[in-house]
């Protein structure tokens, strides 16, 4: 199972290299304007702000996977014609474009023919039926969405037993569908309110008492409502290694380089724990957690 990190310097390169990580994602954002981004994270540190430095990465690592984001939900004329230049620019150095809208699809092939096209979990597959429409299509892999519980992920697999699927395992969970919300990730600054986190009172009616939705509706309101912010999924690496998942993404484009490596350390370390019993195993990845956080981790967890 790959682990899939995320990049945003060179320096995060040499770090991975040390580590022997198999694929990196990364966006880039000219730092001269502010608007004309092509990927849903704005911030200058979460993306390269050369391509010269993109087209460096392969002579550091040259086995590595690289993985090219241009998952923004629509674009404008202005950003789509950025889309272009970027694809003309990068389709010698990277391997893959991870897209969220559909039609970037026919251009990446017009353009990129040979490179991987993989569906962001901003296009919401939550179905055998999404994944055979994009199988279609051309897309190579799917980054499942963070909601899809355990029982949901191994059925996708097993209808779909030839298809490639990612998901997440480490670092921020949020309440809401990434492919339903139009937030852009703009910060506004330190400590100031973001209209994801605007203060809220709410009531859940005409649920049942112990049902799975019912549980994922407290949650995601907990997790605006208090400091319940689940990140990690590490417990279940096992299981979904034995589901047939074939790689586990790392969020957190815009860490520094250090909280990237140590991100990257804990997932090499856990996956070399498979071989022992459930209750091992799980024991060991709430050691490893504590290790890692400095805290429990209190089964606030992804699955």
């Amino acid at each position: 199972m790959k682990i899939i990190a995320p990049a945003s310097s060179l320096e995060d390169i040499s770090e991975y290299k040390k580590l022997g990580v198999d694929e990196v994602y990364l966006g880039f954002k000219r730092a001269k304007n502010k608007w004309e981004l092509t990927n849903k994270r704005n911030e200058k540190n979460a993306n390269f702000l050369s391509l010269k430095n993109i087209k460096k990465i392969k002579d550091l690592v040259p086995t590595i996977t690289v993985s090219f984001t241009l998952n923004n939900s629509f674009f404008n004329n202005k950003q789509l014609n950025q889309v272009k230049k970027q694809i003309h620019l990068t389709k010698s150095c990277v391997d893959n474009y991870i897209i969220a809208d559909p039609s970037l699809i026919n251009l990446i092939q017009k353009i990129a023919p040979k490179k991987g096209i993989i569906l962001s979990c901003i296009g919401t597959c939550f179905n055998s039926e999404t994944v055979k429409f994009y199988e279609r299509l051309g897309v190579k892999r799917i980054i499942l969405p963070r909601h899809l519980n355990i029982n949901e992920i191994e059925t996708l697999v097993k209808n779909n037993p030839d298809f490639c699927f990612e998901v997440f395992i480490l670092n921020q969970f949020c309440r809401n569908v990434d492919g339903f919300c139009s937030r852009c990730h703009i910060p506004n600054g330190e400590h100031q309110l973001s209209n994801c986190y605007v203060p809220f009172s709410s009531k859940v009616l005409n649920l049942k008492k112990g049902n799975q939705k019912t549980e994922l509706v407290h949650k995601n309101i907990s997790s605006i409502l208090t400091n319940f912010k689940p990140e990690c999924g590490i417990c279940f690496l096992k299981k979904l290694e034995e589901i047939g998942i074939k790689g586990v993404k790392i969020v957190g484009r815009d860490h520094d380089s250090k909280r990237k490596f140590l991100d990257a350390k804990l997932i090499k370390d856990v996956l070399e724990l498979s071989e022992l019993n459930e209750e091992t195993f799980e024991n060991k990845c709430k050691a490893l957690f504590i290790e890692r956080f400095g805290i429990d981790c209190k089964n606030n967890c992804y699955y």
